[in-house]
């Protein structure tokens, strides 16, 4: 299976570079390149260029490099739109997330991003964040906003958002597979957590 390494991307090929060395980049792989829209100056387009060069000369042309622009300036949207690419690109390779390189914003919408695909089920790994000064690396470890919740309310949780709209709590019950009593508990836990909405109807 093919390769995707998707990376928070500033003014420094080397942090999208090291990564994609050191898991082995090879023909057919990927590299998808996270950049603020319109926030794109000289610096990071010649890093681009640059990373295209060294990876054009470590696998004889056979590797992607592609740019994906993110709008910085609204987290939601910013997350969304990541979230999207990682669970489109999951179905394609084995995907890759590394946030070492870019803007504090654009790391932030990106990490929430991959929280949310990795509780959605996408399958995707992070690569070690490299800090600054060449003072190491760190391991990256997901955390999960269903820390602390019910195995109930973690199942509701993901059949809403397998979903992606709103259900009754009967649907819910269906697609979660919990009874309505299950459901009602669980949904209680979630609102008292901020992470849903319910209203009744009729």
């Amino acid at each position: 299976m093919p390769k995707v390494f998707i990376n928070t991307f500033g003014y420094t090929e080397t942090f999208a570079l090291a990564p994609a060395v050191k898991l082995g980049i090879s023909v057919g792989d990927r590299v998808v390149l996270l950049l603020p829209r319109d926030m794109v100056d000289e610096r990071a387009k010649n890093a681009v260029e640059n990373l295209k060069r060294y990876l054009n000369a470590l696998t004889s042309g056979g590797v992607s490099v592609e740019c994906f622009e993110v709008q910085v300036k609204d987290f939601a949207e910013a997350v969304s739109s990541i979230r999207a690419l990682l669970a489109r690109e999951a179905s394609k390779g084995e995907v890759y997330v590394n946030l070492s390189g870019g803007m504090r914003a654009l790391v932030l919408e990106a990490y929430a991003a991959a929280m949310l695909a990795l509780a959605e089920g996408v399958s995707l790994k992070f690569t070690e964040v490299e800090l600054e000064g060449s003072a190491g690396s760190v391991e990256v470890a997901p955390i999960s906003a269903a820390i602390g919740l019910s195995g109930a309310a973690r199942a509701a949780l993901l059949a809403l958002r397998r979903a992606n709209r709103e259900l009754s709590a009967s649907e819910l019950a269906k697609a979660s597979g919990l009874s309505k009593s299950s459901i009602s508990r669980a949904l209680t836990e979630l609102k008292l957590a901020g992470l849903v909405e319910v209203s009744r109807r009729g």
